[in-house]
């Protein structure tokens, strides 16, 4: 039994000495160094360099670029930081790291959009209603996408009833906060009905011909027309420029009949139909009363504009002729 035992013991100990060996001959599993990374942080940490940084994954070990900047670490570096942690590295080729910090672009419709409400309120207008415009257009600024607020608005100063202003802003860059001085005016805006092109004397105006714009409430007329259907199928009394604002009083509806134009009398009744010739004694649109000489008889008829170059006389004569019976029966 003894020998029994002591042969097992001395097999379990070449067992041990064998795995114990396998395990020492075994390379050991280390970091792998990336060769990109994007960061968000101030900082750039061991686990944002390296695949397997495990335990220290969350030392910090270098100070971020500013956001949007394409920064280059030396892959020597970032090793040496590694090891000073004592994290095991991989060989490898890599001789730089790209590193980037991920960055929000602060625009400037963003600042526009921190001062309308402001605006407005100095104003008494909706912000809907107001056009912010910069002396000077600020170029994209790129700010830390982490941040709750990219861009704060500090500072607003109205300068006079012409809504000029000073704004001043701050954006979160990283390591500091950049001032943005700005200066510019907060216009009152209305929409207006304009020509996009120049339309003659009696031209009837399309859909195509009207757009709406926004212009400066100060110098718009107060007759100036919004809705573009109050124009589409008027004709212009006068020539309108384009880009013009267009008031009720530059247009009517357009003429079907034309003053010194023959047109054809019109005039029906059950189980008749005549017609004449005759000539426009002044100019009608559709559904409005002229003056027609007959040219057969010379005589002065009156009718109603029913369509081009077209007259009817029979609602005219039926109106007459109600007028006249109704003042009969009064008498």
């Amino acid at each position: 039994m003894t020998m029994t035992f002591l042969l097992r013991f001395a097999i379990a100990a070449v067992l041990s000495m064998l795995i114990a060996s396998l395990i020492a001959s075994r390379p050991a599993v280390g970091a792998t160094l990336l060769p990109a990374v994007t960061v968000e942080a101030d900082v750039v940490t061991l686990g944002d360099l390296f695949a397997g940084a495990g335990g220290v994954a969350d030392r910090p070990v270098f100070r971020s670029p500013d956001p949007g900047v394409d920064g280059a670490l030396p892959a020597a570096a970032a090793i040496a930081a590694a090891r000073a942690a004592g994290l095991d590295v991989d060989p490898t080729p890599i001789e730089s790291v790209s590193v980037v910090r991920r960055s929000v672009e602060v625009t400037a419709d963003d600042l526009r959009a921190l001062l309308v409400d402001e605006a407005a309120a100095r104003l008494g207008a909706p912000p809907a209603d107001l056009a912010i415009r910069f002396d000077i257009e600020p170029h994209p600024i790129a700010a830390v996408s982490a941040a709750s607020a990219p861009a704060t608005l500090e500072n607003y100063s109205y300068l006079s009833n012409s809504g000029r202003f000073r704004a001043v802003f701050t954006v979160n860059v990283g390591a500091s906060l950049k001032t943005v001085d700005l200066t510019g005016a907060a216009i009152v805006t209305t929409p207006v009905a304009v020509l996009v092109r120049p339309i003659a004397r009696n031209e009837v105006i399309a859909a195509d011909d009207v757009l709406v714009e926004r212009r400066d409430r100060r110098f718009v007329d107060g007759g100036a027309l919004s809705d573009p259907d109050r124009l589409v199928g008027m004709a212009a009394k006068r020539p309108l420029r384009a880009g013009e604002a267009i008031s009720a009083s530059s247009v009517e509806p357009p003429r079907i009949v034309r003053r010194g134009q023959l047109v054809t009398l019109v005039y029906q009744s059950p189980g008749l139909a005549l017609t004449a010739r005759g000539r426009a004694l002044a100019d009608a649109a559709m559904g409005e009363a002229v003056n027609v000489l007959n040219e057969q008889s010379r005589r002065t008829v009156e009718g109603v504009a029913i369509g081009p170059d077209k007259v009817d006389i029979q609602s005219r004569a039926l109106k007459t002729a109600a007028a006249i019976a109704a003042a009969q029966s009064i008498q």
